[in-house]
């Protein structure tokens, strides 16, 4: 809210499109905007589809987020883990605009980085988008696995050939 208005972002597609796409290698950072986009025939608040610790989720060809870093997160990819440790290990006490290992991107790998990585460690803040699969998914692949019960029933009763 600034003043006596909301902050708001409402994305509607042009010719019957989707109203965001986020490309490959992209990422989307609401901060605290909230941002309604027209989606499968309905208006959706993007914001709602974040979960409690989860900071970011795939969207289209990249990625949708509520913040643009996460604590310990040396590289981006919303988790804390060994790759981050090194990135720190490796540069620790270089400095430098956007070098690997400023876990908290204040121009230096120092001490306030590895305690980042280090209270961290292991946290996942990526979640799932459309984690559901289309129902036309859903149907093939329940029809492949009946086929493939069909065929081992079959296969498993067939006499075989006694030796004696």
């Amino acid at each position: 809210r600034d003043g006596n208005r909301y902050e708001a972002m409402y994305l509607f597609g042009l010719g019957g499109l989707d109203g965001l796409f986020i490309q490959e290698g992209s990422t989307f950072v609401l901060n605290d905007v909230n941002v309604y986009a027209w989606l499968d025939g309905e208006m959706k608040h993007l914001n709602e589809l974040f979960g409690d610790e989860i900071l970011a989720v795939p969207f289209g060809d990249g990625t949708l987020a509520l913040t643009d870093s996460m604590p310990g997160d040396t590289n981006g990819d919303w988790r804390v883990n060994i790759l981050d440790l090194n990135a720190v290990r490796n540069n620790f006490g270089l400095s430098g605009a956007g070098i690997a290992g400023d876990a908290n991107r204040d121009g230096f790998v120092d001490v306030s980085d590895l305690n980042d990585v280090r209270n961290n460690f292991g946290r996942v803040a990526m979640g799932r988008a459309n984690a559901v699969p289309e129902p036309s998914t859903v149907v093939l692949l329940v029809i492949a696995a009946l086929a493939g019960c069909a065929c081992r029933a079959r296969h498993s009763m067939s006499p075989r050939p006694v030796s004696g």
